[in-house]
């Protein structure tokens, strides 16, 4: 099976709802997945700065900007 061909070859249609379909399996199985001991450090790491005041945050049109996008 060649699965790049075979998408290809897909309608966007197809390939929209065969992302859904993937989605929706994912998100089934996703309390049986570890995140990794790194990704709960940054977590960590983060809240520590909100604690002590200080996290920077962004709005949407900040992000934008700074992404070169247009709001």
């Amino acid at each position: 099976m060649n699965m790049p061909a075979e998408i290809e070859r897909m309608t966007r249609a197809e390939r929209l709802k065969a992302m859904e379909l993937i989605w929706e399996s994912l998100v089934k199985e996703a309390g049986s997945v570890e995140s990794p001991a790194w990704h709960g450090d940054i977590l960590e790491g983060r809240l520590e700065k909100i604690r002590k005041g200080e996290a920077n945050f962004l709005d949407l049109d900040e992000v934008r900007r700074r992404l070169g996008r247009k709001p």
